[in-house]
């Protein structure tokens, strides 16, 4: 939405300077936590809270509807723009994303702190310490 310089975004002046600076390590975060969810059984999941998994299926939800109803618009995002303006999408995607990152937080698990990092508008996490906590997981999938 951002990358298009279609949409103002306000509040959500972090959320942009992340998109320009962190997509990479945001969109890392939401790739594993999509394989976490998506690939893992009840017996290989990890242990977490109840408020993680669902944080997780609320904001996946979010932005696959989003993603849908914006690129099967006739006219893409232009022709969509006034609509997710109107719905503050930017407003909901940030307050999606905090929400995830919130019931991040509340995990035991080191991996889920470095995942709510890399989603972070401010986050201060580098490819060093993703590496490294990569290697002392050892997912049963």
């Amino acid at each position: 939405l951002m990358g298009a310089q279609s949409m103002t975004v306000g509040e959500g002046i972090h959320f942009k300077n992340q998109y320009c600076k962190k997509g990479d390590a945001y969109s890392v975060a939401i790739l594993v936590l999509e394989l976490l969810f998506g690939l893992a059984t009840e017996e290989t999941m990890p242990p977490m809270s109840q408020q993680l998994r669902q944080a997780w299926l609320k904001h996946w939800t979010f932005v696959t509807t989003l993603f849908q109803r914006t690129w099967s618009h006739p006219q893409g995002l232009p022709g969509v723009r006034p609509e997710l303006q109107r719905d503050q999408t930017v407003h909901n995607h940030i307050q999606s994303v905090a929400n995830l990152r919130a019931a991040l937080a509340v995990t035991d698990e080191p991996m889920f702190h470095i995942l709510r990092d890399m989603l972070g508008e401010r986050g201060e996490v580098d490819w060093k310490a993703i590496h490294a906590e990569a290697g002392r997981v050892r997912p049963q999938l």
